[in-house]
């Protein structure tokens, strides 16, 4: 899947999350270890492969984007995730924020809009082996219902069905 040798990424990963995120005052050591464990370069395009621990977004196509890598800290962060609880993300895109929240939650429901971004995505998850992550190809603005259950010997159990809606934000908030 990618071009880049091991100990360079690792390496490249490392300064990222020293230089970009804990050097901007990211302090989650859970946040801080994900990124620097995951192969950043596996959610880019192959051409962009070069720039995935850079400071910047990165395109994906279809007009979405990669996040900045202090953005999916912070993002991460901010949410304060406990092993126990349970993610609805809208907007798998590559994936790369799916994963992080899937190693910091019990649980991560996404949804994603685009086709060709859904199919690229639950392929990779998949060949990565992260089994509490649930896909789902569809709009999230309008609100999808979500199948809230239980894996038992690998196979999926209804415990219930949640309806989400999207809320946006009316204002702008700020860390206080």
């Amino acid at each position: 899947m990618s071009e880049k040798k091991p100990q360079t990424w690792v390496l490249s990963a490392e300064e990222m999350v020293k230089t970009q995120i804990a050097g901007r005052g990211i302090r989650d050591n859970a946040v801080l270890s994900v990124m620097k464990t995951l192969p950043r370069h596996f959610f880019v395009p192959a051409a962009l492969q070069n720039k995935a621990y850079e400071d910047m977004p990165l395109p994906l196509g279809d007009q979405q984007t990669i996040s900045q890598p202090y953005i999916v800290a912070y993002m991460s962060e901010a949410l304060q995730l406990q092993r126990t609880d349970r993610v609805l993300e809208i907007g798998t895109g590559s994936g790369y924020q799916t994963v992080i929240l899937a190693q910091l939650a019990a649980e991560v429901f996404s949804i994603e809009l685009s086709k060709p971004h859904f199919e690229e995505s639950s392929a990779r998850l998949s060949s990565l082996g992260y089994s509490n992550i649930t896909l789902r190809q569809g709009d999230g603005w309008a609100g999808q219902d979500m199948v809230v259950g239980v894996k038992k010997n690998g196979a999926f159990h209804l415990q219930k069905t949640i309806q989400v809606q999207f809320v946006p934000m009316l204002h702008k908030t700020r860390k206080e």
